[in-house]
């Protein structure tokens, strides 16, 4: 039976990269799309919104909506 599914099973590498609100979120992201098209894998973004206050938000919403349009411009499957 292992044979069988060692055999018969195929297996797709994917990548996944946190998006962030870091100025330096940009160049992990196209390390990632790199690293993605180099192994033939999926690509995806993944952004998980931690509900900061306002005052430290603003800049960090700036960024993090540029470094989602960044990932998805590069083919990343967008996750949020």
């Amino acid at each position: 039976e292992q044979q069988y599914k060692t055999k018969h099973t195929d297996i797709t590498p994917h990548i996944a990269v946190a998006v962030s609100g870091s100025i330096y979120n940009e160049r992990v992201i196209r390390e990632a799309r790199r690293a993605a098209y180099k192994e033939h894998a999926k690509f995806t973004a993944v952004y998980i919104d931690t509900f900061e206050t306002r005052s430290e938000s603003r800049l960090q919403d700036h960024y993090v909506h540029k470094n989602l349009m960044l990932a998805k411009s590069l083919g990343a499957e967008i996750k949020v």
